[in-house]
């Protein structure tokens, strides 16, 4: 009898022949996996506050530079004319209201004050270098002052709100309020106006003039014969006391100032002039403007010719020999494209760097 034989045993293949990952593989797969990842991440937000940082102090030092390279060319010009300087030789001024502080600090042509705790030291330059005009003719110590050419907006200001300007040459420069202009533009005019003390010049032959009440001679009236500026080649200077030999010019006169807005945290830049009664000094419009950002403080000394050191403001003894400035501006990063976390160092604080720029006066004449 035969016996049934057994199926022949068939070899396993496909998926039934695979085999996975065990438990302890796939965990050590996922821990290793992890530390990559976070290697990696960690090494990117790194990379992120090194850049952060970097573009932030590089933003401070940015409106450092900016700031301290205005801040430098208004210092150098501090005490300058198109003639001499104003420390070397005090203007004549005309005006009813020459006696005020802000026109002693004018002559000599820087000032300064000491912060408190609620604000930063402050200086101001003061100088007659704006909207200048060349004088043509002179040649009457007459209330017209003939000149190249002006501007229109310059000749608008001077109908319109009869600013204070100084005409100079290299012997004397004078103070005065303009009162108008000729038709054509081409002539400044000085009448008694508002301020002025009257229409004539005096000359650097006038003696005590500073004495005199409004500019009056000794009987208290005006003088007969006053001083002329330009007489061209060929005219008559019959009717003037003395006259100049050199190039004179008609300028405005203004001032900057600096100083550090605690509250909003600004390096603020004001020009001002006169104001109408020529006894202070009012903010230009449109003269205020915010240099740098970040600012919490600023620091300011002074070195005067004859000493080494630096002093505050408070201790300077004579400014007209003030021939350089120490500026010390404390910059913090500001709030702008970066997060307030990209602003902070590692201790938490904002980053800050305090820079100094010392600069030196160029308008010393027998100082330096």
């Amino acid at each position: 009898m035969n016996l049934p034989t057994s199926a022949p045993r068939v070899a396993r293949s496909g998926r039934g022949a695979q085999s996975g990952f065990s438990l302890i593989e796939l965990m050590v797969s996922l821990v290793l996996g992890l530390l990559v990842i976070s290697a990696a991440g960690s090494l990117f937000l790194a990379n992120r506050q090194v850049f952060a940082s970097t573009e932030t102090v590089n933003r401070i030092q940015e409106n450092g530079r900016a700031a301290f390279e205005i801040m430098s060319r208004d210092v150098r010009e501090a005490g300058s004319s198109p003639c001499f300087s104003l420390a070397a030789k005090s203007p004549i001024n005309t005006l009813e209201g020459r006696e005020g502080a802000w026109w002693t600090a004018f002559a000599n042509g820087i000032s300064g004050a000491v912060g408190s705790s609620n604000t930063s030291d402050s200086i101001t330059l003061y100088m007659a270098n704006r909207d200048n005009v060349r004088v043509t003719k002179h040649d009457n110590p007459s209330a017209v002052l003939d000149v190249t050419a002006m501007d229109q907006d310059l000749i608008d200001d001077i109908n319109d709100n009869a600013p204070t300007m100084m005409v100079c040459n290299a012997d004397v420069a004078v103070i005065f309020q303009a009162t108008g202009t000729t038709g054509n533009g081409l002539g400044v005019l000085h009448n008694t106006g508002d301020q002025n003390c009257g229409q004539f010049f005096p000359g650097p032959k006038d003696a005590n003039v500073s004495d005199y009440p409004c500019f009056m001679g000794a009987g208290g009236n005006p003088p007969a014969h006053g001083y002329c500026f330009t007489v061209p080649d060929g005219a008559s200077s019959s009717e003037c006391k003395d006259q100049g030999l050199s190039v004179a010019n008609v300028t405005r006169i203004h001032a900057i100032s600096w100083h550090v807005d605690k509250t909003s945290k600004q390096l603020i830049r004001s020009e001002l002039i006169p104001n109408a009664a020529g006894t202070s000094a009012v903010a230009r419009s449109g003269g205020t403007v915010a240099v740098a950002e970040g600012a919490s403080e600023m620091s300011v000394t002074y070195k005067a010719a004859d000493s080494n050191a630096f002093v505050s403001a408070n201790q300077v003894a004579d400014w007209r020999r003030v021939t350089a400035v120490r500026v010390e501006l404390v910059l913090e990063a500001a709030d702008g494209s970066m997060s307030d976390r990209d602003r902070r160092g590692v201790d938490g604080e904002m980053l800050e760097r305090t820079l100094v720029n010392v600069i030196t006066i160029r308008n010393r004449e027998g100082v330096l």
